[in-house]
């Protein structure tokens, strides 16, 4: 789905969906046509996006949120979505102002968006430099209106959020930040000790971080 939606131009899949869905008995409209092509389109685009952010988040968090005994629910929810979303969030403006771009190629089968708009005015008036500037202009409003948007919803959501969801989420990514350390020395093979023996394995007098992933290995056992 990825590789073909993203291999063949928008413009080719919206001449395929407008020819193809009648040729098939399915009888719609050039607007749904589009929508459906544009929707296919930016689906394989956004999902890549969301995908990237999805790796981006360190694999000791989603280790710790078991040892905190998260259930995957609350771990996709809690931990990963709104990380995702953080990391990816300048993306997803840049794909949403480059959808509003792309949205004038759907005058091509005969939708009157405002491309088709300015060449109707544009035929009528014979003034193409004024319409097509006019059109430039609208084009501007909404994709500054859409990255204005997103700021905001960037600054809303590092200012906002449940304070217990926050101390769950710095607890998360202290404790992963244990277990990647535990990672890079290969200190997970604590764990085959078991739990009486955590404090032989990693020394009486280690450090706070020792501390804490002793801690965390005991509730992990538990």
């Amino acid at each position: 789905y990825v590789f073909v939606f993203r291999g063949v131009p928008l413009i080719v899949q919206l001449m395929m969906a407008y020819y193809f869905l009648p040729f098939v008995g399915i009888n719609v409209s050039p607007i749904v046509a589009s929508a459906l092509a544009i929707s296919l389109c930016e689906g394989a685009y956004l999902g890549e996006i969301l995908r990237g952010g999805f790796l981006g988040i360190p694999r000791g968090q989603l280790e710790a949120t078991q040892l905190l005994c998260f259930s995957r629910f609350d771990t996709l929810v809690r931990i990963e979505i709104p990380q995702a979303l953080k990391l990816t969030m300048p993306s997803l403006i840049n794909e949403m102002i480059m959808l509003v771009k792309a949205s004038s190629l759907i005058s091509i089968v005969g939708v009157a968006e405002i491309t088709r708009t300015a060449q109707n005015i544009a035929a009528s008036t014979f003034l193409p430099l004024e319409t097509y500037v006019a059109a430039g202009c609208v084009y501007m409003v909404i994709n500054g209106a859409l990255s204005l948007a997103g700021h905001a919803a960037e600054r809303v959501g590092e200012s906002a959020g449940d304070r217990e969801d926050q101390n769950h989420l710095e607890e998360i990514r202290e404790r992963g930040r244990v277990l990647e350390r535990m990672r890079a020395v290969g200190v997970e093979k604590a764990a085959a000790v078991g739990a009486e023996h955590l404090d032989d394995f990693l020394g009486r007098d280690g450090t706070d971080c020792d501390g804490l992933l002793r801690d965390s290995l005991r509730r992990g056992f538990a």
